[in-house]
């Protein structure tokens, strides 16, 4: 599915990292390493695209529900 970043997060307030939207308007999440670590997946983003994602770019993804999140698995 195609997803667009709406919002970044890199402090400790959230668990998540990048909030996305799909064509509907819904929320979806990558969230960070810890929390894939802790559900047995592995993070869907390189380093390198952590530093290279910004507000407004759309990705490919595959996302899972988690937690009652819709959260990104695969980019």
């Amino acid at each position: 599915m195609r997803l667009r970043i709406i919002d970044i997060n890199f402090t400790k307030q959230q668990d998540w990292l990048f909030k996305l939207a799909d064509h509907d308007g819904n929320e979806h999440y990558i969230m960070s390493e810890s929390f894939y670590r802790a559900h047995n997946h592995k993070s869907p983003i390189t380093k390198n695209e952590l530093d290279y994602y910004d507000r407004g770019q759309w990705i490919t993804a595959l996302v899972e529900e988690i937690e009652d999140k819709s959260v990104v698995i695969k980019c």
